[in-house]
């Protein structure tokens, strides 16, 4: 937790699962820290039992280590296009979209917006986020406040667009900038964005060749380019991600489990961390 803190102050996670909201909010009591986190209830193609379940956990992190070190909630639902299904439903039962009822009913006011995503989608337009602000009509009222409430997140991971180690940054800011900032000073909720996801890869089991290599060289060249200036500017982003993750290798093949500044087992890749003041 402590290394984590040298480049960022905010940990976004994916899920409510295995207790991990609780888990991470002891790490920061404990080590003193000054990150704060945005806990997420994600589900795969709305599972209602899995959303019920992580509810019930997070209501029960909030109750115990209150939310001073909690910016908000994102909910996630993914939908699994890979089979190329473009008609998206987004459900309006009881207990789906009701976040923030949840958080009045334990006495907790915090923004909640979205981060979700289609795997392997593109733009805002391959995206739930895209459908929320470009398609609102396809949503009720009640759904899109839920979404554009307060917070929400673009992705900007320059590798997948084929950019060059040396061009990552300065695409990863102007992606953000384009599909984020701007459009979203046209919506009416005038929510604030993060850059949900920004990296560079370390390794690859695939044989896909990019203009510049997955390599811990590469990785150290990002943080280099990217993370001071990010701060400079007053950029709200994520760091993609915390650790190496091997099962992803199964659901995206090629560089999916090699994003971490950690390697699998918890020790600090090659890198040296920046040294600039955090916002």
């Amino acid at each position: 937790m402590q290394l984590l803190s040298q480049i960022t102050t905010r940990l976004r996670l994916h899920s409510s699962e295995c207790n991990q909201t609780a888990l991470v909010l002891e790490a920061i009591k404990q080590t003193k820290t000054n990150l704060k986190i945005f806990p997420a209830i994600y589900t795969l193609n709305f599972d209602s039992y899995g959303h019920a379940r992580q509810v019930r956990a997070l209501k029960e992190a909030l109750q115990t280590y209150g939310t001073s070190n909690v910016l908000g909630i994102t909910v996630d639902y993914t939908i699994d296009n890979r089979n190329g299904d473009t008609d998206m439903y987004f459900p309006e039962t009881e207990g789906s979209l009701d976040i923030r009822e949840i958080l009045s009913s334990i006495n907790v006011r915090l923004p909640v917006g979205s981060a979700s995503g289609i795997p392997f989608g593109g733009n805002l337009n391959g995206s739930v986020f895209g459908c929320v602000f470009i398609i609102p009509q396809r949503l009720t009222t009640k759904v899109a406040d839920l979404f554009l409430f307060s917070s929400s997140m673009v992705n900007a991971r320059a590798w997948q667009y084929n950019i060059s180690i040396q061009d990552a940054a300065k695409w990863t800011f102007d992606y953000f900038n384009e599909t984020g900032v701007t459009f979203a000073r046209f919506l009416k909720y005038q929510p604030q964005i993060y850059m949900a996801e920004a990296g560079w890869p370390t390794n690859s089991s695939s044989s896909v060749v990019n203009p510049s290599a997955a390599s811990v060289e590469n990785l150290q060249l990002f943080i280099n380019s990217f993370v001071c200036t990010a701060n400079t500017q007053g950029i709200k982003y994520f760091f993609f991600e915390y650790m190496d993750i091997p099962w992803k290798q199964n659901l995206y093949p090629g560089v999916g489990g090699f994003w971490g500044l950690f390697n699998v087992d918890r020790t600090l890749k090659a890198i040296t961390l920046p040294d600039c003041a955090h916002v």
